[in-house]
């Protein structure tokens, strides 16, 4: 409930009808703001045009799939969305007509993410195990397989982030970086193997890139950055404590947490939050922190300073969904997501799937929808003046 207007008492009648005319006024700016404030549109100054952008999102029907999975939207203007099963099944389906356009079976685990090759969207890769782990550079437009590449070395599960193996792209190289410390760099058309390099140590967070490094949280406590030309490793931190989540700001600089929710800055320790860190984002706001206490932080990018912080309903999950000055939150077993200001942390919209449904998987978007896993299927809202195809 909002505050009461406690100095009402103290002043005359014809003062008090003036504040409740501008409260009035206030408030139904104030929510035409709100609803006007959606993700992926820009924020209009005009109230008049804000009239115009009442309904933000139009809930489309859902894609009903057999059970929980992963999603790879093919590019931001497709309707064609990849779907990716843990057990090695991978289907390409029409969203606009719900069926199926090509499926492929690749015979063992999928054991890290899905990724599209970013300079010309028809290849994506994906790396499997059975018995040795093997990477896989398939055509995303009909699901044959381009290159496969078999790894001898077994992986281990990682508790800390879920999955064995990370993907990334730098220049026309494929970076797969293993929880066990070891680190390939593939050429991504050919699947040749350009180096390998191996840590010593197990990676205990989402690997980091920036330009041509990769830094990596190591079980012994230690931060280790790799030249991604080369291979080789370019400096090696110690740390009082293992690192857990790890964030840089550029080439030397860098933000990481350890398991009792301490943040660090580079060696210095800047603030304690009450619980483990679960999430760092980099925004335009500053840096955007969850942690397992159910609290979402905002500090300063330079000096690392709580701008502002706000406590949800439950433990936040999945990792928010940031675009442009908004986060999409919600929080673990509910069937509502909330947009968040990232400007001072104050909820600007909320909405709602059906009862007993709940998120099971990271938010994703395109320019025109916002794309959300639940247990029921995949749900996707259509932004203010877009269709459902």
């Amino acid at each position: 409930m909002p505050p009461k207007n406690t100095y009402f008492t103290n002043i005359s009648f014809s003062k008090q009808i003036l504040i409740l005319f501008l409260l009035i006024f206030s408030n139904t700016l104030t929510n035409t703001l709100t609803k006007a404030q959606t993700v992926g549109i820009p924020v209009q100054t005009n109230l008049f045009s804000n009239l115009l952008l009442q309904k933000l999102f139009t809930l489309c029907p859902a894609i009903s799939l057999v059970k929980t999975t992963n999603f790879l939207l093919a590019s931001d203007n497709s309707t064609k969305l990849l779907v990716y099963y843990t057990d090695g099944l991978i289907e390409s389906i029409n969203f606009s007509t719900r069926s199926v356009i090509w499926r492929a079976e690749l015979g063992g685990k999928i054991i890290s993410q899905m990724l599209s090759d970013p300079s010309e969207g028809k290849t994506v890769y994906v790396v499997t195990e059975i018995k040795s782990s093997v990477v896989w550079a398939i055509n995303a437009e009909t699901g044959i397989t381009k290159w496969q590449l078999p790894v001898s070395f077994p992986t281990a599960f990682s508790e800390a982030t879920g999955e064995k193996a990370f993907l990334h792209f730098y220049q026309n190289i494929l970076i797969v970086v293993y929880q066990n410390g070891k680190v390939l760099s593939l050429d991504k058309d050919t699947g040749v193997i350009r180096w390998v390099k191996s840590i010593d140590s197990d990676v205990t967070s989402v690997p980091s890139f920036v330009e041509d490094q990769v830094f990596l949280s190591g079980s012994g406590n230690v931060i280790i950055l790799i030249n991604l030309v080369s291979g080789s490793i370019t400096n090696r931190i110690r740390t009082p404590v293992a690192p857990g989540i790890l964030l840089p700001l550029n080439k030397t600089n860098f933000i990481w947490s350890d398991k009792t929710g301490k943040v660090f800055f580079n060696e210095k320790l800047k603030f304690r939050a009450g619980a483990e860190i679960s999430n760092l984002s980099f925004t335009s706001q500053g840096i955007l922190i969850t942690s397992k206490d159910n609290f979402l932080y905002m500090i300063s990018k330079v000096k690392q300073k709580i701008l502002w912080k706000k406590k949800l309903a439950g433990r936040i999950f999945p990792k928010p969904l940031v675009i442009d000055r908004w986060a999409i939150v919600t929080v673990l077993g509910e069937s509502y997501f909330s947009v968040i200001d990232l400007n001072n942390g104050l909820i600007i919209n909320t909405l709602t799937i059906d009862n007993g449904n709940y998120f099971v998987g990271e938010f994703f978007n395109s320019s025109t929808f916002l794309f959300i896993p639940t247990v029921k299927g995949l749900y996707f809202f259509a932004s203010a003046g877009a269709k459902c195809v």
